[in-house]
């Protein structure tokens, strides 16, 4: 974990535009975004599909970077750090979890797990035991040497989370983890999220359409034609959203 003092993540009046050839106007996916997110922070950022909420996932992973404004992540500003700093952020700090799980299909669960260890040289030995100590605790021990093919979606998703913290980062960024399973599975895997930030106390980060996920987390906002604002923790979910 991060023992930088001040917020974890800091967005300062953030645009981001994107050049769309034929046109002169560039799309403006973020406009003006301000955003503090504490360490230990269990935060949801919902909206409709094309609101922004994937660009500001990006720029929270330190795969891009801003058109104007800043992004400091633990104190650093974004836009100095070189790709040699980015790689390394991303490898120790950021944790992804994808809608589509991204496993690797000729790897069993346990090897997919590996994967991220193995760029930051850690030793077999340890792979294997980190492995299958967080197949254990997402509740997979008994199927660690299954292929994807042979487990269940929300069972693929359950080792994508234990993937994602293999290398022990301060952060996950969960991109609609919950999108392609049944409500039953997916109000699993939210808690499951939500328990694991709690015992271990890392940041989670979900961006999501659905204000179902978002009611599991502490701190909510809403991201509409890439302005966002905060929610109570207790608002009614907006009619047009998804449950």
């Amino acid at each position: 974990m991060s023992e930088e003092k001040g917020p974890m993540i800091l967005m300062e009046d953030v645009t981001k535009e994107f050049p769309i050839r034929g046109r002169s106007d560039p799309v403006r996916a973020l406009r003006g975004v301000n955003l503090r997110i504490e360490r230990g922070d269990r935060v949801a950022i919902r909206g409709p599909s094309g609101s922004g909420k994937s660009t500001l996932l990006q720029l929270l992973g330190a795969l891009d970077v801003p058109t104007t404004g800043r992004v400091l992540l633990d104190g650093r500003d974004l836009a100095s750090m070189n790709e040699r700093a980015l790689t390394d952020y991303r490898a120790r700090t950021v944790g992804f979890v994808f809608q589509q799980f991204n496993l690797v299909a000729n790897l069993s669960a346990r090897e997919n797990v590996e994967l991220p260890l193995e760029a930051t040289g850690v030793s077999k030995e340890e792979r294997h035991e980190r492995a299958d100590k967080l197949l254990s605790q997402v509740g997979m021990g008994e199927r660690t040497s299954h292929l994807p093919a042979k487990l269940s979606g929300g069972e693929q998703q359950r080792v994508a989370i234990a993937r994602a913290l293999a290398n022990k980062p301060s952060m996950v960024l969960a991109d609609e983890p919950t999108g392609n399973l049944d409500t039953e599975t997916g109000d699993a895997i939210s808690a499951l999220l939500m328990e694991l930030s709690r015992s271990s106390g890392v940041t989670v980060v979900v961006v999501t359409h659905s204000a179902r996920m978002a009611r599991n987390c502490d701190k909510r906002f809403v991201i509409r034609d890439g302005k966002i604002r905060e929610e109570r923790p207790d608002a009614v979910a907006d009619p047009d959203d998804e449950e």
